[in-house]
């Protein structure tokens, strides 16, 4: 990104050049906005004075170069017959992109199926500046211990035990400038747990059960169902209808509708990640509600004999 702010009067105007190669055999080319498949992007405002910005994206080897920044209020500015009584002045920036540094990762991915323990490992072959040092990331999150100012380009990290509480995404960062990365996956079948494997609730209330999942990747498949008396599978169309999703923890929330909580259930819970399914059983009950009906309790107080009910009451009197 590059900016140019010029003050005129009247307001100048501002163009920018690329400059390519040395004299005597430099080009000279206009930039304008959607250049070079649209990875050329100028934003310009002419309020008081002149500001524009010129933005490269998708950096190649062959932007590299000087960019110069022009601006001139002469009115024949862009006259190409007229010689301009002022001259453009100019700014110029060099922009150097670094082709990039090549790391080698070994192993590429770490499979907990088939080891328990893994030692990761990077090479940097290329850099285009001295390596200052490094150090490993674990899901963004610099590892305790594992930075270190060597310049060495063959760095290694362990990784004892392969669970849920390891998996995830480690980078190899090198400090060069600028810094180069590269990022190793380490894989775990899903670990699901549940909250609570039975749940109690009153007649007619909604119930919630709710599993988590812990480790990389995350669960790419959620299913529900509800056993019958023989255990047997039943899927059950109307239920996963509510997902929240949180940093590392996945979620999954079943809310049992009153017409269907009438009477004690089995529910499954199958979860697939990491080409493997997991299945967890949890179950479901309900207390019933018994409610006295209002005539049944005036009955009782009919038969009751007022003799032996207080006087004061202000309900009963005396005959």
């Amino acid at each position: 990104v590059l900016d140019c702010e010029v003050i005129g009067n009247p307001i100048p105007e501002v163009q920018w050049w690329f400059i390519e190669g040395e004299e005597p055999i430099e080009t000279v080319t206009q930039l304008f906005d959607g250049a070079r498949e649209d990875s050329v992007h100028i934003n310009a405002t002419y309020i008081n004075h002149a500001t524009s910005t010129l933005i490269l994206t998708n950096l190649t080897l062959n932007d590299t170069g000087v960019y110069e920044c022009r601006a001139s209020n002469d009115p024949d500015r862009n006259d190409l017959r007229t010689p301009p009584k002022v001259k453009w002045i100019r700014s110029q920036a060099n922009i150097i992109v670094f082709e990039h540094a090549a790391i080698t990762t070994k192993p590429e991915v770490v499979n907990d199926q088939n080891q328990t323990s893994a030692t990761l490992s990077c090479n940097l072959t290329n850099p285009f500046s001295p390596i200052k040092g490094y150090y490993w990331t674990h899901n963004g999150k610099t590892i305790d211990k594992s930075e270190s100012t060597t310049g060495k380009a063959f760095i290694e990290h362990e990784i004892k035990k392969i669970d849920y509480h390891s998996a995830g995404l480690y980078a190899c960062v090198f400090q060069t400038e600028p810094e180069v990365n590269a990022t190793i996956e380490v894989k775990v079948i899903p670990h699901v747990v549940a909250y609570k494997h039975s749940e109690n609730a009153n007649e007619k209330d909604k119930a919630v059960l709710i599993c988590v999942s812990h480790g990389y990747p995350l669960p790419t498949d959620w299913s529900w169902y509800k056993l019958s008396e023989d255990d047997s599978e039943k899927v059950n169309k109307a239920c996963c209808n509510n997902m929240r999703l949180v940093p590392g923890v996945y979620y999954r929330k079943w809310v049992l509708l009153e017409s269907e909580f009438v009477n004690p259930r089995k529910w499954k819970l199958s979860v697939f990640g990491s080409n493997k399914r997991q299945n967890l059983n949890l179950s479901l009950s309900y207390h019933s509600n018994l409610l006295c009906e209002p005539n049944l309790v005036r009955s009782r107080f009919s038969s009751v004999n007022p003799e032996f009910l207080s006087v004061s009451s202000p309900f009963l009197k005396r005959k």
